[in-house]
């Protein structure tokens, strides 16, 4: 969490949220409901929390992730048939009082939604002059590995109930997650280490991370770990993130305390419950401060500006093309050229189509040929001439295009 001015942040944010992708849950109906690729959304009641009072009180950022869903849900719209990115935001209501401001990648299975997400956070923070930070990582991994980390460190605290604090052996009765929470919480010391979620990991979740980590240094963002970030598995799994000042391994002083920006994390679990079905989530929350002086706030969510007119539409295909996309993506963001990117499985020629039937100027093009040469296709779609031009060259290439 950090202070800063709530209608200067929500700005930046957002503008740079779009630029990624990210809309919000009423544009996106809108959106479901002229692609003719997507079912119609229907008005729907929109539905009861599943959150439990320990899910509240281990996880606060959940509630969030929770509010997302549910207005997800209550238009109708199932990110379980296909990808969507969305933002939400709870307003400051008045000075000192906090802005919440989340970012999340629904229907999104692959590894991909995580360092997407991270990487769209990490964008938002430099636009407001924040830019030596690092992600810190951990990860609790699928179900079956989250059971046997249980097992294994209820087992391993229980041998200790003669030596351990009282309060430690309260909360051992309630939940695991929950003394692991206090434990962290008090630093409490024991004198034989605590089992890690990170050792109990099955080989699908190892899986996961490593393709989490390769895609985190494709997006050129340093990361770490940290044992400590847990969420409970009724709501998380795999993954769990801060983003935070600078890595303490370089500052001038290691033990100064960190300022922590957002915390997120994959919340499938908590997504298949609401909707009922398996569906795929990923979310990061900023909690943002404002001075106790400050009259400079947002009493109701700021409406977005309407969405600028993509000139670029961006199909990657292959996972090499997806690991170069975030260069493509930030390089364009940089050059203030608007685009809007392929989601989902739809056939390279029904992206042409949407492209075509969008009017969107351009189309860019990466396969795996392309990736490989640090180059993409683009595409005219007037025309429909096309050319190879390097990445390094779009700038440029996107200054003088007409």
């Amino acid at each position: 969490m950090f202070t800063s001015k709530p209608v200067e942040f929500y700005k930046k944010a957002t503008t740079c949220a779009r630029h990624y992708g990210f809309y919000t849950a009423q544009e996106w109906a809108d959106m479901y409901a002229q692609n003719p690729h997507l079912a119609k959304p229907a008005k729907e009641k929109r539905p009861a929390s599943v959150l439990s009072p320990l899910h509240r009180k281990l996880d606060p950022q959940v509630r969030e992730l929770d509010s997302a869903l549910r207005e997800v849900a209550s238009r109708g719209i199932a990110p379980a048939d296909t990808p969507l990115l969305l933002y939400t935001s709870t307003p400051a209501s008045g000075p000192g009082k906090p802005l919440n401001f989340s970012l999340h990648a629904l229907g999104m299975k692959h590894s991909m939604a995580e360092a997407l997400i991270l990487k769209t956070a990490t964008a938002i923070l430099e636009d407001l002059g924040v830019s030596d930070t690092c992600t810190y990582l951990n990860s609790i991994g699928c179900k079956d590995s989250s059971a046997k980390f249980v097992r294994e460190a209820t087992q391993h605290l229980k041998r200790t109930l003669d030596t351990m604090p009282p309060s430690v052996a309260q909360h051992l009765k309630e939940d695991l997650f929950l003394t692991y929470h206090h434990i962290n919480q008090k630093k409490i010391i024991f004198s034989d280490e605590l089992p890690r979620p990170m050792e109990f990991l099955s080989s699908v979740s190892r899986k996961h991370l490593r393709d989490v980590l390769e895609f985190l240094e494709a997006a050129d963002l340093p990361y770490s770990f940290d044992d400590s970030l847990l969420g409970h598995r009724d709501c998380f799994g795999h993954t769990l993130f801060e983003i935070r000042s600078g890595d303490p391994m370089f500052a001038d002083d290691p033990d100064a305390p960190q300022e922590i920006y957002a915390r997120g994390g994959r919340y499938d679990e908590l997504a298949r419950q609401l909707f009922k079905q398996p569906t795929s989530a990923v979310g990061i929350t900023f909690t943002v401060h404002t001075e106790p002086t400050d009259a400079d706030t947002i009493s109701e969510p700021a409406t977005p500006k309407a969405m600028r007119k993509p000139r670029v539409y961006f199909i990657r295909l292959g996972y090499a093309a997806e690991l170069k996309s975030f260069y493509i993506i930030e390089t364009l963001r940089k050059a203030r050229v608007p685009l809007q990117h392929s989601f989902g499985q739809l056939r390279l020629a029904d992206h042409i189509a949407h492209a075509e039937g969008s009017n969107i100027p351009y189309t860019l093009i990466m396969g795996q040929k392309e990736a490989l040469e640090d180059s993409v296709i683009v595409r005219d779609t007037a025309t429909r001439a096309q050319q190879t031009v390097p990445i390094q060259g779009l700038q440029m290439f996107f200054k003088h295009a007409k």
